[in-house]
């Protein structure tokens, strides 16, 4: 059996700046990185070690953002607690 996590990303600047509707390729607000480092220690914690882990993201700067931080967390090349939220999610 396998496990299927979806997640949204979290706080952008289209959010903040009230633009809504359209195509928006907005950034992660400082607010929204660390809730990105929040989603992907939660993922971390609940994915076994060993696991075979894929993730799949939109090319969107803020998606996409979220998605290697949550990728480098659960497959453990990054050590969230030795990194602040920028770097886990470069």
């Amino acid at each position: 059996m396998r496990t299927l996590y979806v997640v949204t990303h979290p706080e952008a600047t289209h959010h903040v700046e009230g633009v809504v509707g359209g195509w928006h390729d907005a950034q992660l607000t400082p607010a929204g990185i660390r809730a990105a480092l929040s989603i992907a220690q939660a993922l971390r914690a609940r994915i076994p070690d060993g696991a075979e882990v894929e993730v799949f993201s939109s090319d969107l700067q803020r998606t996409s953002r979220t998605g290697r931080g949550s990728s480098r967390t659960v497959r453990r090349e990054a050590d969230p607690g030795s990194q602040t939220a920028g770097e886990v999610l470069r």
